[in-house]
């Protein structure tokens, strides 16, 4: 990085997920460790026809993680008073040229993540993007040429579980080994999370309440994927509200729809959720309908959780990962919720929709006329 270029630095991962890309140009020479909150962002790129992967293997004289297997590219996002989400886009398609040769547009792209480290002070715009030719060309100042290139999904696995990883690539390098056998269907399934940051306006709605209000008790934080929303989920919205007139409903996998397992996107649960909470005489005071994006590395993700919703929350979930990730950081962990648990979970209402067996007797009523209405049965069923 030359002297001339500067770090995009920010104030929280609040205020960027919230749409606030506000920047101050902070210089950095090379070698230093910044010590203020600053962006970066990678990508993960895939080439549809030879079913691969392009990983890099960084260079053996880089300063942090020598050798060490990493995304396809990376790189600091770079202070613009015009930042957005367009421009970080636009940065990566000029790392993945700088680093290595490969030619893509903006329009290759798309979001996939966001969270923030501590380790490194940096807010880290994740995309997964294709391209149509397999050619590239190193820059060996920046990557190693022994082990960067293309793999297939074996490969790819194999050297996860025997190559240092940066762990934070690791995971999500995880991740799209498992899809990528629907790898298409992720892609265009990122397409409504694209303008991640107007889905967000939940969040800053709650944080603004807990800071004006105070409240004496601490805030129910329900968390799950709803999907879809099941008799199980309303049981759990009673039980909360014969205790609190507020709910956070916290929405995990946000930015994942129309693939196995995560049918529906973050925009189709949001109306589906509200729906319910409106339509089954619940009578909340609040309810906040909050994303939680993976970021496929656990303990980070629950750091990030944390960093979002801030304190004066209780977290209720019957997961017992989610549980134990919410107790080590320091949450408190309300008692399981009480339902019948094997029978109503959304493993098998997707199960028995698919199957053409009755489901619908597993749904609230108001669940059920909301999927019918917005066409989203047919969506779940064949996912």
């Amino acid at each position: 990085m030359s002297e001339k270029e500067s770090l995009a630095v920010v104030s929280s991962l609040v205020n960027i997920v919230t749409g606030d890309f506000s920047n101050e140009a902070v210089p950095r020479e090379d070698g230093d460790l910044p010590t203020f909150t600053h962006l970066v962002a990678g990508v993960f790129l895939y080439h549809p026809e030879s079913h691969r992967f392009l990983v890099q293997r960084r260079s053996m004289s880089r300063p942090s993680y020598p050798g060490f297997f990493t995304d396809s590219a990376s790189g600091y996002v770079h202070a613009d008073p015009d930042l957005d989400l367009e421009a970080i886009k636009a940065e990566m398609c000029r790392e993945l040229e700088e680093e290595m040769g490969v030619v893509t547009s903006t329009a290759d792209l798309r979001f996939w993540t966001i969270y923030y480290s501590a380790k490194t002070n940096e807010i880290k715009f994740v995309f997964t993007g294709t391209v149509a030719t397999d050619a590239f060309t190193i820059d060996e100042d920046e990557v190693c040429r022994e082990g960067s290139g293309w793999y297939t999904v074996a490969d790819l696995d194999q050297i996860l579980h025997s190559e240092p990883f940066i762990s934070s690539s690791a995971g999500l390098w995880e991740a799209l080994v498992a899809l990528e056998p629907t790898y298409a269907q992720l892609y265009n399934g990122l397409e409504p999370w694209q303008e991640f940051w107007t889905q967000f306006d939940d969040l800053a709605r709650f944080r603004s309440w807990m800071a004006e209000s105070s409240p004496s008790e601490p805030v129910p934080v329900y968390l799950g994927r709803f999907q879809p929303l099941h008799r199980g989920h309303l049981e759990c919205f009673r039980q909360i509200r014969e205790r609190s007139g507020t709910i956070v409903v916290a929405v995990g996998s946000a930015q994942y729809g129309g693939i196995p397992g995560n049918p529906l996107s973050f925009a189709e649960r949001r109306g589906m959720i509200s729906a319910v909470l409106e339509g089954e005489g619940l009578e909340f005071d609040r309810a906040f309908i909050i994303p939680l994006p993976d970021i496929h590395q656990e303990k980070l993700w629950m750091q990030n959780v944390h960093l979002l919703l801030g304190d004066g929350v209780i977290i209720h979930s019957n997961n017992d990962w989610v549980r134990d990730l919410a107790a080590a950081e320091g949450y408190p962990v309300a008692d399981k919720f009480e339902f019948d648990v094997e029978h109503l979970n959304g493993t098998r209402v997707r199960a028995l929709l698919h199957d053409g067996e009755d489901w619908a007797s597993l749904v609230p009523g108001s669940c059920l006329a909301y999927l019918e209405e917005h066409g989203l049965v047919e969506k779940i069923r064949t996912a």
